[in-house]
């Protein structure tokens, strides 16, 4: 017996010129891989190693993702975007988990862009190294308009991620 539900991330990007004006905003849902759901299954209910640390890339190829997609080709397939401040990719501190959700509000993850390129997607991943290509690929997500901040430009990333449960009908039950 198998009951299938929908799980995923959901994201919300903000992008600003070098003036800081506000130049689109948008919230779109993500794509979990199947290497995520089976991770999250593992660590969460099959006593399997915990990644504690979770950080956001960005891609600029005009990709399409797959529920496929694993770290190891996902950098070089959607062309990992690395030209923002920093040496890593950002770490995405998640709030404790509570009445079902997770997310970053408290700490919005927020990259000074270093160059003109156009922007298509963004993931999750428990590898922090710009280009890595190891680790687990936690969520991958297509803008549903590409964002291009600009040179000084910002980009703002809010991630958040809620799991609900279906009313489910057992054996006896007359509601």
């Amino acid at each position: 017996m198998h009951s299938k539900g929908k799980v995923g991330f959901t994201y919300e990007v903000e992008a600003y010129d070098k003036h800081g004006r506000l130049l689109d905003r948008e919230v779109v849902k993500n794509l979990m891989p199947t290497e995520a759901t089976t991770y999250l299954l593992a660590a969460g209910f099959g006593g399997e190693g915990q990644h504690l640390s979770w950080y956001l890339g960005l891609f600029k190829g005009n990709y399409i993702p797959s529920v496929e997609d694993t770290m190891a080709e996902l950098p070089a397939a959607a062309t990992e975007f690395t030209a923002y401040a920093g040496t890593n990719r950002p770490q995405v501190t998640f709030s404790a988990a509570a009445s079902g959700q997770i997310n970053n509000v408290a700490n919005r993850i927020e990259l000074t862009i270093n160059s003109d390129d156009v922007l298509y997607g963004g993931f999750l991943t428990s590898s922090s190294g710009k280009g890595a290509t190891t680790g687990i690929l936690g969520s991958v997500v297509r803008f549903a308009s590409p964002k291009q901040p600009g040179e000084g430009g910002l980009l703002r990333v809010t991630v958040s991620n809620e799991l609900t449960s279906a009313s489910a009908r057992f054996p006896g039950d007359t509601r």
